[in-house]
């Protein structure tokens, strides 16, 4: 994951980094926006998991 993000992160990734950022962005947003931050760090975390098992095929 952190060859993903770095790529995408100092502007040379390709577009699957790029993806990866943003859904990393979108879920980051979505746990400022709510109060229940231990239930959604819990899913967030599954998320990034398979993130990064999409991003090592």
């Amino acid at each position: 994951m952190t060859r993903a993000f770095s790529g995408a992160i100092s502007g040379g990734g390709s577009g699957s980094d790029t993806i990866t950022l943003n859904a990393a962005n979108r879920i980051i947003e979505n746990i400022m926006a709510s109060c229940d931050t231990n239930k959604l760090l819990v899913e967030t975390l599954e998320k990034l998991i398979n993130l990064r098992d999409v991003v090592k095929k």
